[in-house]
């Protein structure tokens, strides 16, 4: 849930709420039952309000029309959301993250990739096609955060600095994940629940021709990174 709120989540400052808001219906339903069923357990246990609404269209809820869910949890559990940083350029895992279960953050990144990931299927000029997984973000913390997760459960993965500065938008930061074995252990490990991300992934773990996307020395910018924010 954590992975879905740094995705498309936000605390309202002064109701102390928690919002996320989930797009298409349609595609997204899996993943959006999932984090209102965490927190319609969390209401349980910690006397919480849980509210759903649905954004109309033509005055009517459809499967193609997004949904939004508030919760008014108590301070502690505000206080971990607010951990996760305000706006876009500001989201970044947690240091409670540290103490998480490798499950635990194989769900936190399932979150990530379900909310602002990307599963890519393009032709390949010699015939066929190729796949990669990516995640972009203006937030370079973020970004290298979720780099040495990846790379901690054994995947390869490319970072690549994007200048955006001709469209007014500054910088943007690009991981990618291409290579074949990666793409499986993304796989087998992260659970998607986006249903149309699931299938491009799945069809990506039946090719069997080796590609790769790699960039030259993130494993010492990974270890620079974790150097600096005291992760080795």
């Amino acid at each position: 849930t954590l992975g879905y709120f740094i995705g498309d989540g936000d605390v309202d400052k002064y109701h102390d709420s928690v919002r996320i808001v989930f797009g298409d219906h349609k595609y997204e339903s899996v993943a959006y039952r999932t984090v209102f069923n965490d927190f319609a357990r969390l209401s349980k246990t910690n006397h919480v309000g849980i509210y759903e609404t649905h954004n109309k269209c033509n005055g009517k809820v459809s499967e193609h029309t997004s949904r939004r869910f508030t919760i008014y949890p108590k301070q502690d559990i505000v206080d971990l959301f607010k951990s996760c940083g305000g706006c876009a350029g500001e989201k970044h895992i947690p240091d409670i993250a540290r103490k998480f279960s490798k499950h635990g953050i194989c769900e936190l990144l399932a979150g990530l990739f379900d909310s602002d990931g990307c599963i890519e299927k393009s032709k390949r000029t010699q015939g066929g096609f190729k796949f990669q997984i990516s995640y972009t973000s203006c937030n370079e913390e973020l970004v290298m955060q979720i780099a040495q997760h990846l790379h901690n459960l054994g995947m390869t993965c490319s970072v690549k600095t994007i200048d955006r500065s001709n469209s007014g938008r500054g910088v943007d930061y690009r991981l990618r994940i291409g290579d074949t074995d990666s793409l499986k252990r993304f796989n087998e490990l992260i659970h998607l629940r986006v249903e149309y991300k699931k299938q491009v992934l799945e069809e990506a773990c039946l090719q069997t021709t080796e590609h790769t996307v790699r960039f030259k020395n993130l494993g010492k910018r990974l270890h620079q990174y974790a150097m600096a924010k005291e992760l080795v």
